[in-house]
């Protein structure tokens, strides 16, 4: 993937129910985003309603875009719109009975002229939080991590003119772990697109240096980058044109799964992910669309939420998870114990 993220300073909110925290990592959608370039500079903001302070939670990033999207003011209380021959983003302040919502759209992006097929005709529009850095909660000590987002995909096509033609809808987790050598993950959940894709995890190539000597970049062999499915998260499966869905998704047991089963990046890299959980925790997220060559997509997107709660204990060979007073996400494993509270073994151990 065309990007690298930093992460700064953070706005984390957290409440007491009952015995446990509640960490809700995320605000909501505003009217005004703050607009980013395909360099990941900040450039201003777009829409209305803003405050006066500096940047928004909420920021557009463009990597690979042909041309910028660029900051502009708009009247209080419309839709408004940024777009060229590329791209667009759209805010509608109600749609489909849902709130401050966001429209990302991709459209023709230029065949490479040499490299690889893909990297090199890739165009990235993600809504991410600006200067993020969430309460640091370990893995092995979370009891669940939800992963809320609402997604409507009005439409895809593609004009097959370059040699690979693409579009994925995905929704995104930045983990960091602790020990030397510190390693970065970014784990993007493909939600839909155009393609059928396997259920298997794939791991991104340039990030795994299979690709060829001009696009090798000696910066990511402590970085790793995999694309999932959204079918193993849960009741799901991947969103195709012309459908909507409100995502719930309680993403701890896969992280953990696909951590624990651990990973090695072939040479000339070589480097083994760290499989100990207690060292990995959440940095950040991104939602968008990822774009390649000649294919046209739309996306809108709403309430977007994660939410780390709950705790763990040990009563045998692996820790329990629990959570009490909430919700809990359907097909995830867990058993009611009585007062309000859930608990669930995982494979984590003590």
């Amino acid at each position: 993937m065309a990007f690298l993220l930093m992460f700064i300073l953070a706005i984390t909110f957290s409440v007491k129910s009952g015995a446990q925290t509640i960490y809700d990592y995320i605000q909501p959608f505003q009217s005004y985003i703050n607009i980013d370039d395909k360099n990941g500079n900040h450039r201003g903001w777009a829409g209305y309603g803003h405050t006066g302070k500096t940047q928004n939670f909420w920021s557009l990033r463009q990597w690979g875009n042909p041309s910028n999207l660029m900051p502009a003011a708009f009247p209080e209380g419309q839709p408004w719109e940024i777009a060229n021959g590329n791209s667009r983003i759209k805010y509608y302040p109600l749609l489909n009975g849902a709130p401050n919502v966001y429209e990302l759209a991709a459209a023709h992006v230029p065949c490479p002229t040499s490299g690889t097929a893909t990297e090199a005709n890739e165009l990235d529009l993600f809504l991410e939080p600006k200067d993020y850095t969430p309460t640091r909660v370990y893995l092995s000590n979370m009891g669940q991590l939800q992963l809320n987002i609402g997604i409507n995909f009005p439409y895809s096509n593609r004009t097959y003119n370059c040699a690979y033609n693409s579009s994925g809808i995905v929704a995104s987790l930045i983990l960091l772990n602790t020990e030397y050598p510190y390693q970065v993950f970014f784990l993007q959940i493909n939600l839909g697109g155009t393609d059928g894709l396997s259920n298997q995890i794939a791991w991104c190539p340039d990030y795994e240096g299979v690709v060829d000597a001009s696009h090798l970049n000696w910066n990511y062999v402590n970085l790793f980058c995999a694309d999932d499915s959204v079918a193993n998260y849960g009741n799901y499966s991947r969103l195709s044109a012309g459908s909507m869905r409100n995502f719930n998704l309680d993403v701890l047991p896969r992280i953990q799964q696909i951590i624990r089963n651990g990973h090695r990046k072939p040479l000339p890299f070589g480097t083994a992910l760290n499989t100990n959980l207690k060292t990995w925790y959440l940095a950040g997220l991104y939602f968008g669309i990822t774009n390649y060559g000649g294919t046209n997509i739309a996306t809108q997107w709403w309430n977007p939420k994660i939410k780390a709660s709950g705790g763990t204990f040990c009563a045998g060979t692996n820790r329990t998870q629990y959570i009490c007073e909430l919700p809990v996400a359907p097909n995830a494993g867990w058993v009611n114990v009585g007062g309000g509270c859930y608990h669930r073994i995982s494979d984590v151990p003590c």
